[in-house]
């Protein structure tokens, strides 16, 4: 499989380097189809990550849900950074899993801890894996990096996972769809990583400590939301099926296809209160943007510049 044929890692992208984000057409997340990337696009934000391949194994006794939650032979799943990383910076895991089925397209979701990330632990397989998570408190944050987000959904916070209920892993259409509200990867640590820094989380997770076979996340789903009586169950395992490599055909390539949770809410309308919408501006209303970026901004290269 390509994603495991090239072990060389990609890049970090920081300062002026990740400007390209701003001036993508960040629609192309949402909308593009496919494996791999759109033609002519970098890879700005989660650039480098480790890939392994996966299995998902159903233990829940009255599994409600339809299409690859009924369980899944094959896929690939990638855990990144959002940025860089080092030991002065706090960091943020993220995770794509890409469901495998015959003769249609896969289906993708994509998890974060928090947008703020863990300070607490450099362990990448401590924190969950989450897909809904609050909208940051830092301003420039919100005035840049979501912001720019916010053009294409006002849900920022909230990752679909209703594209992989569709289909089963065989290709065949389910006559009535059902998916989950929101889902957490709750990882099982076999290496007993510090939380303090050690080195980067890309040696750490392809030192050899996961083996093939092992159960590297459980999957835990809520039907709907805890305020309508909702708690989130363990519907199943993710067994790694091969060693977790550095890839760069996953850090240049692999695509994982965002769903915007509005899809979620025309299906299921009686969620919308139960989620976090963002009401401020988007990026290109904040334009220009002023001389002085605010505190710990990730971003402060684009104040006076844009």
């Amino acid at each position: 499989m390509k994603v495991l044929e090239d072990d060389t890692p990609g890049q970090f992208f920081d300062g002026l380097f990740s400007i390209s984000f701003f001036l993508q057409n960040v629609n192309l997340s949402f909308d593009f189809i496919g494996d791999e990337y759109p033609p002519n696009r970098v890879k700005v934000i989660h650039p480098t990550g480790v890939v392994g391949l996966f299995e998902f194994n159903v233990t829940h006794p009255n599994n409600p849900y339809t299409g690859s939650f009924r369980g899944t032979d094959y896929g690939v799943f990638r855990i990144s950074e959002v940025g860089t990383v080092g030991a002065d910076l706090v960091p943020s895991a993220s995770a794509g899993f890409k469901w495998l089925r015959d003769g249609v397209d896969a289906g993708n979701c994509f998890t974060l801890h928090a947008f703020e990330g863990h300070a607490d632990t450099f362990n990448f397989l401590k924190p969950s894996y989450n897909t809904h998570v609050d909208l940051p408190k830092n301003e420039c944050n919100l005035m840049t990096s979501h912001a720019k987000l916010s053009q294409v959904s006002k849900h920022i916070g909230n990752m679909s996972v209703k594209g992989l209920a569709d289909y089963d892993q065989f290709g065949n259409k389910e006559a009535e769809v059902n998916w989950p509200f929101k889902c957490e990867f709750r990882p099982n640590d076999p290496c007993n990583f510090p939380d303090e820094w050690e080195q980067s989380y890309l040696d750490q997770l392809t030192s050899g400590c996961v083996p093939v076979g092992h159960n590297i996340f459980d999957l835990w789903c809520a039907e709907g939301p805890e305020a309508l009586g909702y708690e989130l169950e363990k519907l199943g395992e993710i067994v790694t099926t091969s060693d977790l490599v550095t890839s760069m055909y996953g850090d240049t390539k692999l695509f994982f296809r965002h769903v915007r949770f509005e899809e979620d809410l025309e299906a299921r309308p009686h969620w919308k209160e139960h989620v976090e919408m963002f009401t401020r501006n988007t990026f290109v209303d904040n334009l220009p943007l002023p001389y002085d970026a605010p505190a710990s901004c990730p971003f402060d290269y684009l104040f006076g510049l844009m």
